[in-house]
């Protein structure tokens, strides 16, 4: 006969597979756009209430407690965006968080 403390954690470890195998790809962090001036006096980007060369896109997130940013091509920003909106939808970081210091429990 099954252990049915065994039966519950293979459950509960097949539920959880279920769960990550239906998330999207996940990027944590914020995405800014950049606009800069070149310097060049005569260009465009130094006449007054222009907004610069750009946008320049950023991506900002935190790593072992350090801040870190990735430049990101213009062409993936939408791609980036909707990274950025699945990760906030799961509250991934939190549950990664949940994962790592809570032990399963077979109820």
């Amino acid at each position: 006969m099954a252990d049915p403390t065994v039966s519950k954690l293979v459950a509960q470890r097949e539920r959880i597979k279920t769960q990550i195998a239906g998330l999207g790809d996940l990027r944590p962090g914020s995405l800014t756009d950049h606009f800069r001036q070149c310097g060049n006096p005569n260009c465009r980007c130094a006449k007054p209430g222009e907004a610069g060369h750009g946008p320049s896109w950023s991506l900002t997130h935190s790593a072992k407690g350090k801040t870190v940013t990735f430049v990101i091509p213009a062409e993936r920003v939408p791609q980036t965006l909707e990274q950025i909106a699945e990760c906030r939808h799961t509250n991934w970081g939190t549950c990664c968080r949940v994962l790592r210091t809570t032990p399963i429990q077979a109820s």
